[in-house]
């Protein structure tokens, strides 16, 4: 396995998610949740990069764009 640890947390949450055996044993709703985080929000648990933070003005600008759709 490889050693950065950031490539080794990626494989395991795509062996725990897929019903695989994780390092140490794997609580189920550890697995149901990184399946979620894949499947539904496509998520790559291999990509690094910090969040987008909206400001609050910004984030109801949002919110009422979309409620109008």
């Amino acid at each position: 396995m490889q050693s950065n640890p950031f490539i080794r947390h990626a494989q395991q949450v795509h062996t725990v998610a897929h019903g695989g055996a994780g390092e140490g044993g794997s609580d189920p709703s550890i697995a149901r949740s990184w399946l979620r985080c894949l499947e539904d929000y496509h998520l790559d648990p291999s990509v690094i990069e910090a969040p987008v933070v909206l400001e609050h003005g910004r984030l109801l600008e949002s919110r009422e764009r979309l409620r109008q759709v």
